[in-house]
Parts: C-alpha cells; sequence; structure tokens
C-alpha cells in the first residue's frame, strides 16, 4: 500500500510538472507570435496546451490560479525582453549594476503582476465549467476579454498584451476590431483554439464529432476575414487636408542634455522649412505640421522665446504648427502638463491638450509617500523634475478645415482614450510620440502597433510623429500610408481624409464589457441550477 501511494505521489508530480512544462512552453509560443514579425499566424493555436488543461481536467481554483499566473509571466517575460533596452540609463547616471538591477525588477515585477490578473480571473473558471465544451471555451474566451479589459484600467494599467496586437499584419483579420474592439479579436483567436482542440481530442472517438469542431473553427475564421476583406476594398471618402511630420531623430541623452535647445530647434526648423516647402511639388501646400511630444523639452510658459519661435514659424509657413511640450497652467491651477500646443497660420495659440494618462514612474509617482519612504531611489526614476499633473479633457483641435484630436505617447494604448475624442467629433487623431528610450527595439513598433488598431477601431486617420520614429501616416483600415523609419531624421508629407462617420465599436464602446459580464453570470447561473437539479434526481 505504501508503494502504491509512493508511486501515486510520484506520478502526480510527474503529471504535474509536464502541465507546467506545457503552459510554459504555450505562453512562450504566444509570446512568439506576439513579437516577432509574420509569426502571429502561431497565435491560432498557442493557446491549445493551457485551454486542454483547462477544459479537459478537473481543477481548483488554487490550481487554475497557478496555470494562468505560470502563463500570464511567462507571456509577458517574453514580450517585454525590450525594457533591457533602457540600458544603462544614460540620462539618469545611475551606473550600469544599479540600472540592470532596476530593469530586471521591473521585468519581472511588470510580468508577474499582469499574470497575477490573468491567473485570478482565469480561476473563476472553476466555478462556470459545465459539461458542454463548446460553452467552457466561450467562457474561457469571455473571461480572456475580462482580463484585457482590467489592463486598461487605472494608472497603472497596461495593457500591452492583447493578443490583436499580433495580428496587425495581417490587416484582413483586425477589421472588425470595428465593430466590438481589440479584444474581439481574442475571443476569435481563443475560440478557435478551443475548437481546433476540440476537434484533435475527438478525431479518434468520432471522427464526426473532431469534424464539427473543426469545421465551427475555419467558418469562424471565414467570416471574420471576409468581414474584413469587404472592409479593405471599401472605398475611401471625405476631403482632403495636408498634413506634414517631421521626425528629428535626436536621441534622449542629446534631447535631455542641457545647453542643445536651440541645436534642437534648429535641426527641427530646418527639416519643417523643408517639408513644407517641398509640399508644393507635389501638389497642395502643407496646412498642418506634427512635431513628437516634447519636441524641445522646455516648458513653453517659462520660455518665452521657443514660444515666439513656434509662433514665427507657424506664420512664416502659413501652416497650423503643432508640437508636444510642457506647459504650467499659471492662469488656473499652476500644475504643469505633458501637452500638446496648436497655433494657427497667424501665430496665435488655438488650444492646448493635455496628456490625460500619464506613464507610472515616469511621469507620475503612483504611492508617492509609501514609495519613496520604502525605496527613495525610485524618486530618481522620475524622467521629469517633480510629478506632472494629468489633463481631464480631450480637447478638440478646430482647424476650421478639420478637427483634431490629441494623443500624447503612452495614450496611444489606451482604445477609450480615442473613443472619447471621436465622440467629441474628432474627424483624424494625431499622436505625439517619444519612443526615443527604445531606441529600435521591438517596443517602438509593437507601440506603433497600437496606433494601428486605434485607427481601425474608430475609421479616422492617424497622423503619429515620434522623436526617433516611428512617424507615419495610417488609414481607416490600418494601412500605413506613408512611414519614417526609426533612428531616421526626416519628415514626411502626406494627406489625410475628413472622416465623420462612427464605428459601432466607437458608439457602444465600453459597454461590451457589460454584455461580456452578463454571459458569464448567465453561464454562473445555467450551472448552478444544473448542480442543484441534478442533486435532487
Amino acid at each position: 500500500k505504501i508503494l502504491n501511494l509512493l508511486g501515486d505521489i510520484r506520478m502526480k508530480t510527474y503529471l504535474y510538472k509536464s502541465e507546467i512544462l506545457l503552459i510554459v512552453l504555450s505562453a512562450i509560443v504566444s509570446g512568439i507570435a506576439f513579437t516577432v514579425d509574420n509569426l502571429g499566424v502561431l497565435m491560432w493555436i498557442s493557446f491549445i496546451p493551457l485551454l486542454y488543461i483547462l477544459i479537459r481536467q478537473e481543477n481548483t481554483f488554487i490550481k487554475i490560479f497557478k496555470i494562468g499566473t505560470i502563463f500570464g509571466t511567462t507571456y509577458y517575460l517574453v514580450i517585454l525582453h525590450w525594457i533591457f533596452n533602457l540600458y544603462p540609463f544614460e540620462w539618469l547616471d545611475l551606473g550600469k549594476a544599479k540600472s540592470m538591477l532596476i530593469l530586471f525588477c521591473g521585468w519581472i515585477l511588470i510580468s508577474l503582476l499582469e499574470g497575477l490578473v490573468i491567473g485570478i480571473v482565469l480561476g473563476t473558471f472553476k466555478y462556470l465549467k459545465v459539461k458542454s465544451n463548446l460553452l467552457n471555451i466561450f467562457t474561457i474566451a469571455s473571461l480572456w476579454f475580462v482580463i484585457e479589459y482590467i489592463q486598461e484600467q487605472g494608472l497603472l494599467g497596461f495593457p500591452w498584451g492583447k493578443l490583436a496586437i499580433s495580428q496587425v499584419d495581417y490587416l484582413s483579420v483586425i477589421q472588425s476590431v470595428s465593430l466590438f474592439g481589440s479584444s474581439f479579436i481574442s475571443i476569435i483567436i481563443i475560440v478557435f483554439n478551443g475548437m481546433i482542440l476540440e476537434g484533435i481530442i475527438n478525431y479518434k472517438k468520432s471522427k464526426v464529432v473532431a469534424m464539427k469542431s473543426i469545421f465551427i473553427a475555419i467558418l469562424i475564421f471565414i467570416i471574420n476575414i471576409s468581414y474584413g476583406y469587404f472592409s479593405l476594398n471599401e472605398d475611401n471618402y471625405g476631403e482632403k487636408v495636408n498634413v506634414t511630420v517631421v521626425q528629428g531623430n535626436i536621441n534622449t541623452t542629446e534631447k535631455w542634455q542641457n545647453g542643445d535647445t536651440l541645436k534642437n530647434f534648429n535641426i527641427y526648423k530646418k527639416l519643417t522649412i523643408e517639408a513644407v516647402e517641398n509640399s508644393n511639388k507635389y501638389g497642395k501646400k502643407t496646412e498642418v505640421v506634427l512635431w513628437p511630444e516634447t519636441a524641445i523639452p522646455v516648458d513653453i510658459s517659462n520660455d518665452s522665446w521657443i514660444l515666439e519661435e513656434y509662433k514665427e514659424l507657424a506664420k512664416s509657413l502659413n501652416v497650423t504648427f503643432m508640437t508636444g511640450t510642457f506647459y504650467t497652467d499659471y492662469k488656473n491651477d499652476c500644475y504643469k502638463y505633458n501637452s500638446i500646443v496648436a497655433i494657427d497660420s497667424l501665430g496665435k495659440i488655438e488650444d492646448i491638450y493635455f496628456k490625460r494618462h500619464l506613464v507610472p514612474f515616469g511621469e507620475a509617482l503612483p504611492f508617492e509617500e509609501f514609495l519613496l519612504e520604502k525605496i527613495p531611489i525610485i524618486k530618481e526614476l522620475n524622467l521629469i523634475d517633480g510629478d506632472l499633473k494629468a489633463g481631464e479633457e480631450t480637447i478638440i483641435i478646430d482647424d476650421n478645415n478639420f478637427k483634431i484630436g490629441c494623443l500624447v505617447c503612452y495614450e496611444s494604448v489606451f482604445p477609450k482614450l480615442v473613443i472619447e475624442s471621436v465622440k467629441d467629433r474628432a474627424e483624424v487623431i494625431f499622436i505625439a510620440s517619444n519612443d526615443s528610450w527604445f531606441k529600435d527595439s521591438k517596443a517602438v513598433y509593437e507601440h506603433n502597433n497600437n496606433a494601428v488598431l486605434r485607427a481601425i477601431e474608430n475609421n479616422r486617420y492617424v497622423v503619429r510623429a515620434a522623436n526617433t520614429g516611428i512617424s507615419c501616416f495610417i488609414d481607416n483600415k490600418g494601412r500605413v500610408v506613408e512611414r519614417l523609419s526609426t533612428l531616421k531624421q526626416g519628415y514626411i508629407n502626406s494627406s489625410v481624409d475628413i472622416i465623420n462617420d462612427n464605428t459601432l465599436y466607437t458608439m457602444i464602446g465600453e459597454y461590451i464589457i457589460y454584455i461580456i459580464i452578463l454571459f458569464i453570470v448567465c453561464v454562473f447561473l445555467i450551472r448552478n441550477l444544473y448542480k442543484r437539479y441534478n442533486s435532487k434526481m
């Protein structure tokens, strides 16, 4: 008996280790699908091991929690490897050892936090599992939708790992984000994985059942891609406005180094003059010029000379000039903002947009008193001298010809902010960004991929200006019309369509989460009613 008991324990330990290896492998393949260009197709099979363990085995909440946490943490460890491109924090002068330690701790901590969210939410599947595997698959897909929704919330929100981002190479696949948002693609991917799993498992038992499962998977994929195909072939429409984007390609150290302000301004000024003059050669002259986030990192409310230079540039070129800048609102609250200022062709400030979602530990310090007391070095990581204030309004720049909604850098990963701007009648979305911290790493490309999703979700052209790239024009279907790659100095001119029509997703926005939660609640009630019915029989 003792030998048999020991044998059972060894077998269970072996099985548990095998499950962990399977989950880690599933997460690594998913991470590769997210990270490596043109390998997004792997995402359509990479969830099969995770779904197998969740659906085909009896699990406790704790076990599912562990499985989900291991999967999520591993997944984020893979997709966030670009964090080390910040090494060695040259602009903070922390030294190589401290820099590596901080980056390593940040890499582990962020991945673990995201993994815990996945573990906790998936853990509830213990109380939702029913006998129908088809319903179980849709339940897990719905839970993943909830996970991605939670990751968008609050100052510490970090929706970087959305499955839809892995599909940006395949535009016909992601057109349906205009219906229900980018997390809808996650539902489709997980359901596809689940039905393929059912096909594989049932093949020996019942080929009919197996073929039905695979048929459902293929049908879902075909319906989605067909919608995408027809959507991509719709004609663009609307009046056109010519825009110029300038990319100075000034690295982080040079940009923030004292004494380089005038030099950097002259780089941008020269490129802008050349760009506007050349735009005449290709048709209609440039009407709007966009510079990146804090292209010249000074506070225009304090340094009046730079503001006067901006005004003179707008007047001399007869354009609306827009640039990322710092601004302190002395008339109202005296808070400092990361902003975009718009100056019209007469040299007058049209309006100023204040960044609504700040970067934690970069522009704002969450839990400040506690963290500064326990970990004083964290204050050194704030890239700005003192916390910035978050804006509270969308601020639509009305440039007579069209209405511009603004985003600053990190904000482009949050769908809600674009929806708010479009609902306030923005006809084009401008993004002023600064990805110079990450050089030419995957972070730069993944960040730009988020802008592609925002364009499709809201049926709007997106114009993106980044300090060291990627600067680009993205049409309302997610196609990159013009692009200036990373670590290149230059400019791009293009026209954007003025579009007023809203997508279904723009109109219903976050109400989709209530439908998903209602579905999950219904599954919970069905499960419990069924259990009670069986207990009475």
